[in-house]
């Protein structure tokens, strides 16, 4: 179990910085760049996730949602920066 607490750490530390950049986009009014990150980073997390826990049990799933996590920091950073030079 104590493996588990290096993805445990990238999943909460990303998921906590995916909050500026998804705050940010609501606050400059243009929600919809976030809910497409979300779209692409949750959406194939949720088709794999009973497929990837049954193969390789809840390191891999936690694994696979680090991922998603780390994709949304990126997806949403990079949309709020686009979107944020606009104004």
């Amino acid at each position: 179990m104590t493996a588990l607490l290096p993805v445990l750490l990238v999943v909460v530390v990303a998921d906590a910085a995916q909050v500026l950049p998804g705050m940010g986009l609501l606050g400059i009014k243009r929600p919809r760049a976030s809910m497409y990150a979300f779209a692409f980073c949750y959406g194939p997390l949720a088709l794999a996730a009973a497929p990837v826990a049954e193969a390789g049990g809840l390191p891999l799933l936690w694994a696979l949602y680090a991922v998603a996590v780390c994709g949304l920091v990126v997806g949403q950073g990079l949309a709020f920066w686009r979107s944020s030079a606009r104004i």
